[in-house]
């Protein structure tokens, strides 16, 4: 079963999209979409086709990508139990919070020690999108990575800015 999420304002529309109750994609991030907007048809025509000579699957790009789930780069999170040993969290959609110009998506991990949380703004103003990521857990971990809520950047784009650096040195 196939679920979709929105967030609008007066100039664009973010979708994401989940299957399975998994960690939900980026779906569609553009102008905005009618009301009426179909999502479950937008999700199924995003998914890419599988053809001979190929992987059984496509590797999904969810917002926070799982080792467990094959995705070949940096995975989202990367924690380790207090004796060393990789924790592999493989999530699922525990709940979901909708307001007004915000969407929170909860997900826990299969033996509910790890809670993962993705939080989406748009502020009407400035038509910004402020994506954040969280994580909780019920014992100790060592986390030794958390990225920020994966959006997938177009194929057509020919240009790109990147902020990366060292705290207080972004810009430099």
């Amino acid at each position: 079963m196939n679920q979709c999420w929105r967030l609008d304002d007066s100039r664009q529309t973010l979708v994401l999209g989940a299957t399975r109750d998994r960690l939900a994609e980026v779906v569609y991030w553009g102008a905005r979409l009618p009301e009426d907007e179909d999502l479950t048809t937008l999700y199924e025509a995003h998914t890419l086709d599988v053809t001979g000579g190929m992987l059984d699957a496509n590797p999904e790009i969810s917002i926070c990508p799982e080792a467990t789930r094959t995705f070949p780069g940096q995975p989202g999170l990367i924690m380790r139990d207090t004796d060393g040993t990789p924790y592999l969290p493989k999530f699922c959609l525990a709940g979901v919070g909708q307001g007004e110009n915000s969407l929170t998506l909860t997900y826990t991990d299969q033996d509910e020690v790890v809670t993962y949380i993705a939080e989406y703004t748009i502020a009407p103003d400035t038509h910004l999108i402020e994506a954040q990521a969280r994580v909780n857990a019920i014992r100790p971990v060592h986390l030794h990575w958390l990225a920020a809520p994966v959006f997938p950047g177009p194929q057509e784009s020919d240009e790109m800015i990147d902020v990366a650096g060292r705290w207080c040195g972004e810009f430099q």
